[in-house]
């Protein structure tokens, strides 16, 4: 057993925690560390950005903070809100928007909704009751909408048939229904989603994430999705591209305790 109070592990930890803070882009995820490299302060290291966000969940829940103020948020280039988020929006065939479990993705929704921009983001219903209401609640306080995996698809492609962000979380294993792409130079089952609604309606395609800087301090980034082929391979090899990307660039910010990689192709 691996011990981190007051979190125990009772398995194996995956290679990934190695993968995140030492080198994402050598190490397979087929090889597991021996338990006297399961250090707490490898394990804290990469928990620590998760935990930090949940505790500016919270505060924002209560009323305590407002954690996307205009002071707490820069971005990596302001031009692209403009060139590509705003025009993707005026050009009237709805925006689809990719992320992943990357730095703090909850506040990326927060932003989206307290800046009055129509988000309508995917998401798993929470086992735990309590949890699912409370996320729920948060959510909708800043003005985004939220909708649940399994929802009809002609309740999605609504979204973007009024013009609205339909926001899609892409980055784990997505069993038998997904498209097999690279990532890290290993095959991995990956949400086809955002590939399928860009195809079927034209819709604009954006990838973008929440970096934390400092405690409290968030760096906006998008990128244009613009593929030229056009196939639902293709174009779900680009934004998983764009996530290895990311990772390669903060590692340690990246939500490495999925097991991306658990079906075999």
């Amino acid at each position: 057993m691996y011990v981190l109070n007051p979190v125990k592990f009772n398995k194996p930890v995956p290679a990934l925690i190695k993968l995140a803070v030492l080198a994402p882009f050598e190490i397979t995820p087929d090889i597991v560390l021996v338990p006297e490299l399961v250090t707490d302060r490898l394990l804290l290291t990469l928990m620590f950005p998760a935990v930090r966000t949940l505790v500016v969940i919270v505060k924002s829940f209560k009323g305590l903070e407002p954690p996307t103020a205009p002071d707490k948020v820069i971005f990596a280039d302001p031009v692209l809100i403009d060139r590509f988020l705003n025009d993707a929006i005026k050009r009237k065939s709805g925006t689809v928007l990719v992320s992943a479990h990357f730095g703090s993705w909850e506040i990326l929704g927060h932003w989206f909704g307290v800046n009055n921009y129509p988000l309508v983001g995917i998401a798993q219903r929470q086992k735990n009751k309590g949890a699912n209401l409370f996320f729920e609640e948060k959510r909708q306080l800043s003005g985004i909408k939220q909708v649940y995996r399994k929802s009809s698809m002609d309740s999605l492609y609504d979204v973007l048939n009024a013009n609205e962000i339909l926001g899609l979380v892409s980055d784990q294993d997505a069993k038998r229904k997904g498209v097999f792409v690279d990532f890290f130079d290993k095959p991995a089952s990956t949400h086809q989603g955002a590939a399928l609604f860009h195809l079927n309606t034209n819709a604009s395609l954006i990838f973008g994430i929440c970096v934390q800087k400092n405690i409290g301090h968030y760096q906006v980034e998008f990128i244009p999705i613009n593929p030229d082929k056009k196939s639902v391979e293709d174009i779900t090899q680009l934004y998983t591209s764009e996530i290895e990307r990311s990772i390669k660039k903060y590692p340690e910010q990246y939500f490495w305790f999925h097991n991306r990689w658990k079906t075999k192709q």
